[in-house]
């Protein structure tokens, strides 16, 4: 294809499958919607990933510029994400979490199920890097985008399966995904929250760590 190699497209498809993370992202909702019938948790699949598919989408839009608007660096923002999706990996691990049905009138496929689980923070800084408008031609731009809804389309599909998933597993083997998955999203934001702490130390320089000190 013409302006991108073919091993940009398998790498970037990589970055985009381990950001947003289909697998992960099952064990996730298997515990979320716990007790809903099929055609509650395809509703909640539904609307959850097209939630996420606006939020990463705007992300590709308008990221870069928010960032720089608000002064924002994006070490910053890969902390503060890296943050909140730790928080949630506990609360997988120890299994402690809000009826997802509520009381107070919250959708689940919001949140925390679109953003930050789906639309993650390395999924948002993924769509917003790979999209670099000062890096990649609008074409390469464009492709990655239909990559990523590609990523997006195979996690939906695996959500709408997941109560076959589920009885295939059974209530121990769903366990056990939900606390893998949740040791595996606490060691990934571990990563993204001392990848942005370096970052922010480089930017600042020598100086700047000594005077704190």
């Amino acid at each position: 294809m013409a302006g991108i190699s073919a091993q940009k497209i398998g790498q970037d498809t990589l970055i985009f499958f381990a950001t947003v993370n289909p697998v992960g992202v099952l064990g996730f909702f298997l515990q979320l919607t716990a007790g809903f019938s099929d055609a509650e948790r395809a509703a909640v699949a539904r609307r959850a990933v097209l939630y996420a598919a606006l939020v990463l989408l705007g992300a590709v839009v308008f990221g870069q510029l928010l960032l720089e608007a608000m002064h924002v660096r994006v070490a910053s923002f890969q902390v503060a994400g890296g943050l909140i999706l730790f928080l949630f990996a506990l609360q997988m691990i120890f299994g402690r979490h809000e009826d997802p049905k509520g009381t107070k009138g919250q959708d689940p496929a919001i949140f925390p199920l679109a953003m930050p689980v789906i639309a993650s923070p390395e999924a948002i800084l993924a769509a917003v890097l790979l999209t670099d408008d000062y890096v990649y031609p609008i074409p390469v731009q464009a492709v990655d985008v239909g990559l990523l809804l590609g990523i997006l389309l195979l996690t939906y599909l695996i959500l709408v399966a997941s109560s076959r998933i589920s009885r295939l597993l059974g209530g121990g083997g769903i366990a056990l995904l939900v606390q893998i998955t949740g040791l595996v999203l606490a060691s990934l934001a571990v990563e993204i929250v001392a990848q942005g702490i370096t970052a922010l130390l480089v930017a600042n320089g020598p100086a700047a760590v000594h005077a704190r000190w």
